[in-house]
C-alpha cells in the first residue's frame, strides 16, 4: 500500500510540474510602462497640480494642459487646501512606483487604492468648482452638474481600475518580496 501511495505522490508531482511549464507566460508591459513613466507621470502632473494651487501661480499655458482652476479672494483657502491634498497622490505615486518594481507583497493592492484615492479627489476638486462656477443657478443646473461630474469621475475610474485590478489579481504570485 506504501508502494501505491509512492507512485501516487510521484506522479502528482509529475503533474504539478508539466502543468506549472504549459501554464501561459504573463505579458509584463503594463506593468513596466506603469513603473518606468507613467507612476512618474501622475507624481509630476499631482505636483504641478499642488504647486500651482498653493502658490496661486497663473500661467496661461498649465492652466490649459492641467485644467486648472485659481482661487482668488475669499476662495484662497481652498486653493491652498486642494493644493496640500494634491501633494498626498504626488508623494504616493513615487513610493507605490518603488515598492512595485521591487515585487513588494501588497503593493499591487496600494497602487489600486492610489487609483481610486486619485479618482476621489478629481472628483471632490471637479464638484468643487463645478459648484463654485455654477454659483446663481438654478437648483437644476447643480444637480445636473453634480450628476454630470459624478458620472464622469466613477465612469473613468472604473473604465481605468478595474482592467488594473484584474491585471494585477492574475500576477499576483509575482509579489511577494
Amino acid at each position: 500500500m506504501s508502494e501505491n501511495r509512492e507512485n501516487f505522490n510521484e506522479k502528482l508531482e509529475e503533474y504539478k510540474e508539466l502543468t506549472e511549464k504549459s501554464k501561459p507566460e504573463l505579458g509584463m508591459s503594463w506593468f513596466k510602462f506603469l513603473i518606468y513613466f507613467m507612476l512618474f507621470l501622475a507624481a509630476a502632473e499631482n505636483l504641478a497640480q499642488a504647486v500651482s494651487l498653493i502658490l496661486n501661480f497663473k500661467n496661461e499655458y498649465l492652466q490649459e494642459l492641467f485644467d486648472l482652476k485659481y482661487f482668488d479672494g475669499d476662495m484662497r483657502a481652498f486653493g491652498i487646501f486642494f493644493g496640500f491634498i494634491y501633494l498626498i497622490p504626488a508623494v504616493s505615486a513615487v513610493y507605490i512606483r518603488f515598492d512595485l518594481a521591487k515585487f513588494k507583497k501588497g503593493s499591487p493592492t496600494k497602487y489600486i487604492v492610489f487609483e481610486i484615492y486619485s479618482q476621489i479627489i478629481t472628483w471632490v476638486y471637479s464638484l468643487f468648482i463645478a459648484l463654485c462656477e455654477l454659483e446663481g443657478f438654478d437648483v437644476r443646473t447643480l444637480i445636473l452638474a453634480f450628476v454630470g461630474v459624478t458620472f464622469g469621475c466613477v465612469l473613468g475610474g472604473f473604465v481605468y481600475i478595474y482592467p488594473n485590478v484584474v491585471y494585477f489579481k492574475n500576477r499576483k504570485h509575482l509579489f511577494v518580496n
